[in-house]
């Protein structure tokens, strides 16, 4: 009986540090900013029947990085209708999620127009907390 339940203690652990992880994700969130629906730069609500437009638009995660030249998504064109099914594959690391991030107005337009038309709702691959 004794030996059993001493191997359980590595499975224990393990489960303390996911929820201890866990809960730091969970105050780190509830601790930060809020953003604004959407960042400056991007507008809402075009005429069109278009849901996403990007115009020549130029983003980066901070503005501050800018200023060296590191952008992230630069000159991009795009226009997404509404009821348009539309995939977004890749290389790792071409720009798959800065894209996305870029669609909700979690990064920072330098230059260019992106519009927005509607609600957006998003749901990452892997689980956030």
């Amino acid at each position: 009986m004794m030996k059993s339940s001493f191997a359980h203690i590595p499975r224990l652990l393990v489960d303390a540090m996911r929820a201890i992880v866990s809960l730091q994700r969970i105050a780190q969130l509830l601790y930060s900013e809020e953003l604004h629906e959407y960042r400056e730069g991007v507008r809402q609500k075009s005429k069109d029947e278009i849901a996403v437009c990007f115009s020549d638009a130029t983003l980066t995660w901070d503005s501050a990085l800018s200023r060296d030249h590191n952008v992230h998504l630069h000159r991009l064109n795009m226009t997404i209708k509404q009821g348009e099914l539309v995939a977004v594959v890749g290389k790792v690391s071409s720009g798959k999620s800065s894209l996305l991030s870029a669609i909700l107005g979690e990064m920072t337009l330098i230059s260019g127009n992106v519009t927005v038309n509607g609600r957006i709702s998003y749901s990452a691959q892997e689980p956030w907390i």
